[in-house]
Order: structure tokens, then sequence, then C-alpha cells
């Protein structure tokens, strides 16, 4: 181990709480007081092999992380503003009313889309919104016995109990058009 990188393990071990108090009583953040102090000390592995250590290892490293969580709160304060100004870039005032703000919403207008069969709006919606596997959607309507899950009617169209769309019984493999 070098001189240095021993130096800054020995002043972090001794006045490593002290440094961080002083930074939790200056920024009002622990995590960010952690994370400066960090900062710091990677800096000091950086700087004190090339520079030499200072004369006071415990002053350098407090004025160093302070310096860190200052600009990181600086950056902070600044991001919001700008996120603000992002998304006003990308929001025209123009927007109908009529549009969908709501992602979830959106999504289940999607799978509901009438240019879509209702085969495929069911399969979508059990799919994107109730998060089943391909698989799970394709043994839905029959048991591995081959009864169906339905009922004992053997109808094409069942009824959903809820406000939900019907769901048909899987179709014979023979009606599906082949892969290219």
């Amino acid at each position: 181990m070098s001189t240095a990188a021993g130096q800054l393990a020995e002043t972090i071990r001794a006045e490593g709480a002290r440094i961080l108090a002083t930074l939790v009583r200056t920024v009002g953040d622990l995590h960010i007081a952690e994370d400066a102090v960090q900062e710091a000390a990677m800096r000091a592995l950086r700087q004190w092999p090339v520079t030499g250590t200072p004369e006071s290892p415990r002053a350098w490293l407090t004025v160093t992380a302070r310096r860190a969580a200052i600009d990181f709160l600086r950056r902070e304060g600044a991001r919001t503003t700008k996120e603000r100004a992002a998304v006003d870039l990308h929001l025209d005032d123009d927007t109908p009313e009529e549009v969908v703000h709501d992602d979830l919403l959106r999504l289940i207008f999607t799978c509901a889309h009438p240019a879509l069969s209702l085969d495929a709006q069911v399969t979508l919606a059990l799919r994107v919104l109730c998060g089943l596997t391909t698989t799970q959607i394709a043994s839905a309507g029959r048991s591995p016995m081959g009864d169906s899950l339905w009922g004992e009617d053997e109808s094409n169209e069942i009824e959903s109990p809820g406000p939900m769309m019907y769901l048909s019984k899987p179709s014979e493999t023979s009606s599906l058009p082949d892969r290219t």
C-alpha cells in the first residue's frame, strides 16, 4: 500500500465519523453526506499520490466532500427545472381534449382497438394487462384432459361474468396462416 493510500485509510478510519457528521450538519441529508465523503476519498486516491498527502488530511477531505455535496445539490436543484422544461417541449398546447394521458388506460384502449379481431383483443389483453404467458393463454379454454374449463356447454362463445368481452374457445390449428 502506498503512503498516500495508507494515510487516506488511516484518516478515514480515525476521522471518517467526524467528517460525515460535519457534512450531515451542512447538507442535512445522511445519504448525500455519505456519497460526498466517498467522492472525496476517491478524489484523494487520485490526487494524493501525485501531489502528496496534505498537511491536514481531515480538513482536505471535509472541504472536498462539502464541495462535492454542494455540486450534487446544485445539479439536483437544476434537474427539476430542466426536466420540467423538457416535458414542456414535448407537450403540445394544441393537444385535443380526447387524447388520453393515462398510460394504463391508453394500453387498455390499444388492446380493445376495433381494427383487431375479438380473439386478438382478448389475447392481447390477457398477455399485456393480465401478464399471462402465451402457454397460459393457449391453454385457457381447455384443460389437459380435453374437457372445457368453462363448463359443459360446447358453444363457440362463452360470456364472462364481468363487464369484459367474451372469450371464445381456441380455433383449429388448420385455420392458422402459414408462417413465412
